[in-house]
Parts: structure tokens; C-alpha cells; sequence
């Protein structure tokens, strides 16, 4: 137990290391209008963001109106809104966001939603700890570490020109012995779950390198990718490129999440039954870590396919308004994502069972 938790110090305070070299690597944009573009919001690269709540309205012009903001440190500022641009319901009390430019000008941009995503994070933390205890918050620690590796190095690096596809499979490595390690340690069955997991991963980047150019997948049909695309050629010095790339590496990242959990669950279930029956036999543990697995997976499947569809529900809803065919949806870019991702990654949690238990079977028993 304690060389495992050494093991999970030193490897995060290396991770902390390359944070550290690598925090500073955002591309500084050049001072452009941001209403170049119709999809970009207005803003400005020197404008300071402020946090503040709404005291009342000091006048109102047509769509210009000026109130009296509340900021978090006390201080009373008066910034103005302009209804064309921000539909914001300013009554007393509202939180908002501001921004002030190097005039002193200060302008409601946005709601303060910051502090409902604080009590859902501390809601989280705390069904966590009901749930899994003390030992599990180490997972947490290791969920932050990997959230901040992709935003500030992962994202940075690829716009960068760094290849989106090695950064991506650097950051499942990276990202699963972390989680696994820091919730179970270093043993048996956590080199079980990371051997399923990475093994599964590359199963599933392969099928995206196979079945991507196939089907002419390049993402220019989605906004994200269009926004991107204008981004990083008028604001960057480095024009981004691997789109096709980086939507495999999204199809990766996305996949690797749902594999950890059930390789988990298959190697702790063999874990238990070893700790029931020490002589139980390789062929017999296999088995039964085989279809303890597939009903894992079964149900596992049905998460993943709702959760795809649900996040995906307005698009489809938009789309049954444009599209007139089953041949014309069938054949729509952004649909094919959607589904290969689901379907991707279903297999790819299908392949961990079995790989999650034969490593675990090697592993924990003998012969």
C-alpha cells in the first residue's frame, strides 16, 4: 500500500513538473475585432472579466441601458447593456458577468453561473464521499490532474501544430493510470484495468483511423470545426489543419472514459472472487470474469447510446427540420460522428471485458 501511494505522488508531482514547463504555452492572439466573424462573441484580448450582482437601474436609453453592479470585493461600478446584444433579465440581484476594457468601460457580457456550478461540484464531492469514502477522493484528485493536462497542455501543444492524435494517446496513457492508480493503487488489479483500458483504446483510435477516411470524414460540416478553423488562422500563428485528427482523438479521449469504468468493474469482480476463494482456478476465474463483464457491458451500452443521443437531442431535433431523407440523414457528416462514436465505443468497452480478464487472470492467479 505505501509503495503504491509513492508510486501516485511521484507520478503526479511529475505530471506537476510538465505542467509547470508547459502552462504558458497558449498562442497570445493579436489585438483582431472579434466581430470579424458572426460566430464569435464580442470581446477584446485586454478586456478584464469581473464577477458581480445587479443593484438596480440607474436609466435606460432604447436598447442601451446602464445599471449599478455589485462587484465580489464591495465595489460599486456602473456598467452598461445593450439589449441587441446580450438578452440579459437584469432585475436586483441577478449575478453577472463583466468586462472592462483599458477606458475603464464596463459592460455586461453574461450570467454569473459560477456559483451553481460550485454547489453541483460540492453536491458531487460529497455523493462521492457518502458513497466511496475518504479513499476515493484520491480518484477526484486524479480526474482534476487529467482535466488540467488537456487544457493546458493538451489544447495548447495541439495549437501548436503538435500531431491532435500522439497528444491524445499521451493523455489516455496519462490520464488512465492516473484515475486508476489513484483510486485502487498500484496492484494486481489496477494493472488489470490499465492494461484492458489502454489495450481497448487503441482498438477503438484504429477503427477511427480505418473508418474516418472511408467515409471522407473531416468535420468541415460542424460549427465547431468551422469556428476552429477561422480561429486559428486569423488569431494564431500556427493555422490548425488535422481536423480529421482531431476527430479521431475526440472519438479516443470520449471512448477511454466509458472503457475505464467497466475494465474496473470486471477486475475488481475478480478481485473479490479471489478474495473468496483463494484456489479457484485460472480457466474458472476467466470464465466467470467473462460474464460477470457482459452483463457490465450490456448495461453499460444503454448509458452510453442515451448519453450520446441526449447530448446530441437539439442537433437531432434541428436537423428533422432540414433533412427530408433517411439517405440524406443517413449520409450526413456529423450524423456518421455521432454514431460511429457511439458505436465505437461501444466495441471498445465489448473488447475490454475480455482483455481486462485475461490480464487479470494471469495476474491473480497462478496457474
Amino acid at each position: 500500500m505505501k509503495k503504491s501511494r509513492i508510486f501516485y505522488i511521484i507520478f503526479h508531482f511529475i505530471f506537476l513538473i510538465f505542467y509547470c514547463l508547459y502552462a504558458d504555452s497558449w498562442p497570445e492572439p493579436p489585438d483582431y475585432d472579434f466581430y470579424a466573424h458572426p460566430l464569435l462573441e464580442v470581446s477584446n484580448a485586454d478586456d478584464i472579466f469581473m464577477l458581480g450582482k445587479v443593484l438596480n437601474t440607474v436609466e435606460k436609453q432604447g436598447q442601451k441601458e446602464t445599471l449599478n453592479i455589485k462587484l465580489l470585493n464591495g465595489k460599486i461600478v456602473k456598467a452598461e447593456k445593450y439589449e441587441s446584444e446580450v438578452p440579459i433579465l437584469t432585475k436586483k440581484g441577478t449575478p453577472v458577468l463583466l468586462t472592462q476594457n483599458k477606458s475603464e468601460k464596463t459592460v455586461i457580457v453574461d450570467y454569473d453561473r459560477s456559483s451553481y456550478l460550485s454547489i453541483l461540484a460540492v453536491l458531487f464531492i460529497l455523493a462521492v464521499l457518502i458513497v466511496g469514502g475518504i479513499k476515493k477522493l484520491t480518484g477526484l484528485t486524479a480526474i482534476g490532474a487529467g482535466i488540467i493536462f488537456v487544457i493546458f497542455i493538451f489544447l495548447p501543444l495541439i495549437l501548436r501544430g503538435w500531431s491532435p492524435l500522439f497528444l491524445a494517446a499521451i493523455s489516455v496513457i496519462l490520464i488512465t493510470v492516473s484515475v486508476i492508480t489513484g483510486i485502487n493503487g498500484l496492484n494486481k488489479k489496477s494493472i488489470s484495468a490499465i492494461v484492458g483500458t489502454i489495450l481497448s483504446s487503441i482498438f477503438v483510435m484504429i477503427l477511427g483511423l480505418i473508418f474516418y477516411p472511408l467515409a471522407n470524414i473531416n468535420g468541415f460540416s460542424l460549427e465547431p470545426v468551422q469556428m476552429l478553423n477561422y480561429f486559428s488562422k486569423n488569431y494564431t500563428s500556427f493555422p490548425f489543419e488535422k481536423f480529421s485528427e482531431l476527430l479521431i482523438s475526440i472519438l479516443l479521449i470520449g471512448a477511454t472514459g466509458i472503457i475505464i469504468d467497466v475494465a474496473v468493474c470486471v477486475a475488481s469482480i475478480m478481485e473479490e472472487l479471489i478474495s473468496k476463494n483463494s484456489r479457484i482456478a485460472r480457466k474458472q476465474l476467466l470464465m466467470l470474469g467473462l460474464k460477470a463483464g457482459r452483463e457490465i457491458a450490456a448495461t453499460v451500452s444503454n448509458t452510453l447510446i442515451l448519453a450520446y443521443f441526449g447530448s446530441e437531442l437539439i442537433f437531432i431535433l434541428a436537423a428533422t427540420l432540414s433533412i427530408k431523407s433517411y439517405a440524406q440523414l443517413f449520409n450526413n457528416e456529423w450524423f456518421f460522428i455521432v454514431v460511429f462514436q457511439m458505436l465505437a465505443g461501444s466495441i471498445g468497452f465489448f473488447i475490454a471485458v475480455p482483455l481486462t480478464a485475461l490480464t487479470a487472470s494471469f495476474l491473480m492467479v497462478k496457474k
